[in-house]
Order: C-alpha cells, then sequence, then structure tokens
C-alpha cells in the first residue's frame, strides 16, 4: 500500500505549501486531504476530481517548468518516496516522469484505495489510506 501512501502524501504535501502552511504532510486530517480533492463538495472524489488534483499536484512539482517531474522534484514534495515506483513509473526510461506517465502510475493508487469499487474515494477510504501509512 505505500503506492497509495504516495498518493496522500503529496496531496498533502501540496496543500501545506500551496496555502502557505508550514504543516507537515503527515499532520493533515483525513477532512483536509478530502477537502483538497473534492472539487463539487459532495463528499467523494470521483476519478475525475482525482485527476484534476493530482494534474494540479504535477505542475506544483514541476519547479523547473519543463514539463516533466524529476526524481529531485518528487523527492522534494515526498520525502520518503519510493524511488523503485518512480522508476517504474518511468514508461520511457528517461529519468522524469511526463504528466501521462505520473497520473497513469496513481490511477492505479486510485483504483486500488476504491475499496467497494464504486469509482469513487469516500472519507472512510481516505481514512484507510492514512492508517496504512
Amino acid at each position: 500500500m505505500r503506492q497509495i501512501v504516495l498518493v496522500v502524501l503529496v496531496i498533502a504535501a501540496v496543500v501545506a505549501f500551496t496555502a502557505g502552511f508550514s504543516v507537515a504532510a503527515e499532520q493533515m486530517t483525513r477532512e483536509e486531504v478530502m477537502a483538497t480533492a473534492d472539487k463539487n463538495h459532495d463528499g467523494r472524489i470521483d476519478l475525475q476530481e482525482f485527476n484534476q488534483r493530482m494534474t494540479e499536484v504535477f505542475f506544483f512539482a514541476d519547479t523547473d517548468k519543463d514539463g516533466k517531474l524529476s526524481w529531485e522534484e518528487i523527492h522534494a514534495v515526498v520525502v520518503d518516496a519510493d524511488p523503485q515506483r518512480f522508476k517504474a513509473a518511468d514508461s520511457d526510461g528517461d529519468g522524469k516522469l511526463s504528466l501521462f506517465e505520473f497520473l497513469y502510475a496513481l490511477d492505479v493508487d486510485f483504483i486500488q484505495a476504491d475499496n467497494n469499487h464504486d469509482g469513487v474515494l469516500v472519507i472512510e477510504e481516505v481514512a484507510a489510506m492514512l492508517v496504512k501509512k
């Protein structure tokens, strides 16, 4: 479940950084994590909302604005990111993740987090992700 933890930490880290808070990602509540991605405020995160949030994460983390994420850029946002997961997501082997590679890898996490396979994440599923970290 380390993959799901990466998603939660990325969401939490970006929210903390973009909001200007010095709060560590690990200190965000499940409600705060949920609120960052639940764009229509219906209490659920569907795949479109998830991908929208992850696209925001991608462009935030892309500090050199080259349209790709290097290991250093990922590691700066998620200190305990898994280098093997990064390498596995880098399907073209160029040492960086394109937006497509990034979203593709994270879509797998969404599917795994969706315990009841209804196509959305609810607060209980987000809470389960936070517990697994």
